[in-house]
């Protein structure tokens, strides 16, 4: 079993064992894709497939944390399993990013209205993922301990920043005091 690590992507700390469905008819960007998340820091479970029904498959019999879904598949739109997930209240709000090379508004808005949390226009960079990795998470509501372990990262960096001011602020008045 891998460990459980945080990363933390922008401003955002995640599971790194979180699991990603990938599903993408080109082989080698789907590989591209594991390898961008493996790079970002997650180590958890990657299921990838080329096809809508086997994605069907393996979120009926695997536990799924976040899908990335090229639009025209195969054997169909992954628009059509983006609407089809909505309906079931397990993956209700599950991340669901829209991959596509088509940058056309409509899509935009029609992935938006189906309860897709973000789209992403192929071909993208590492960083591109990333943010839109982040943008999928804040739009969905986090769970709880990630939440949580946010805000703690959060207030731990404040406490820090604050102590390096009073430390400054500390070593200033001994500064002034000796030129007096």
């Amino acid at each position: 079993m891998k460990k459980t690590t945080y990363l933390t992507l922008n401003e955002l700390t995640v599971e790194s064992t979180k699991s990603f469905l990938i599903i993408e008819d080109n082989e080698s960007f789907n590989e591209f894709v594991v390898e961008c998340l493996m790079l970002l820091g997650f180590n958890g479970q990657f299921f990838q497939t080329y096809k809508l029904k086997e994605a069907k498959e393996i979120i009926e019999k695997n536990k799924i944390d976040f899908i990335i879904c090229d639009w025209n598949l195969p054997d169909g739109e992954g628009f059509t399993l983006l609407k089809a997930i909505r309906k079931l209240k397990s993956f209700n709000e599950k991340p669901f990013l829209m991959m596509t090379g088509n940058d056309d508004v409509e899509y935009m808005l029609k992935n938006s209205e189906h309860g897709g949390s973000e789209f992403l226009v192929k071909p993208f960079e590492i960083n591109h993922l990333k943010a839109k990795l982040v943008d999928s998470w804040k739009h969905h509501m986090i769970k709880n301990e990630d939440y949580i372990k946010s805000l703690e990262k959060e207030v731990k960096r404040l406490k820090s920043e604050n102590f390096s001011i009073l430390d400054e602020n500390e070593r200033l008045k001994k500064l002034l005091k000796g030129l007096s």
